[in-house]
């Protein structure tokens, strides 16, 4: 549980956002999954500190932010949003990829094959040509 003295000190919390995402950043790249686990779980902690840190302060009439640390939480804002977006993609180019890698052999001649049956005049040609 922060202490008021914690509660006050606005750009420490702002500092340990920043740290966090960069824990996160790094276990992405690094393609460590218990390390992104850890990362968010202390992003998450991190976020509910601040919070309630600048709820303290705008509670007793402070101005909670100044110029500088929006600035700043705007830049780590934008650096979720980057991470959401490749987050996303890697997970698209998964979905992908394991389609088409665990399409079954049946399905995939049944899709095939499927087509033919709909366009009736090449159907009816290949019949024809072929004497079915």
């Amino acid at each position: 549980m922060p202490t008021l003295t914690d509660m006050q000190d606005l750009p420490r919390h702002v500092n340990d956002i920043e740290a966090r995402l960069h824990d996160l950043d790094e276990a992405l790249r690094s393609h460590d999954a218990p390390g992104m686990e850890r990362a968010s779980q202390a992003l998450h902690q991190s976020l509910a500190e601040a919070m309630a840190a600048f709820r303290h302060a705008h509670q007793t009439g402070g101005d909670p932010l100044s110029a500088d640390l929006k600035q700043r939480l705007v830049l780590a804002q934008t650096r979720v949003t980057g991470l959401q977006v490749a987050v996303s993609r890697a997970s698209a180019t998964l979905q992908r990829t394991l389609g088409v890698l665990l399409v079954q052999p049946d399905e995939a001649q049944a899709s095939a094959y499927a087509a033919l049956g709909q366009n009736k005049p090449m159907a009816v040609s290949l019949q024809k040509a072929y004497g079915s």
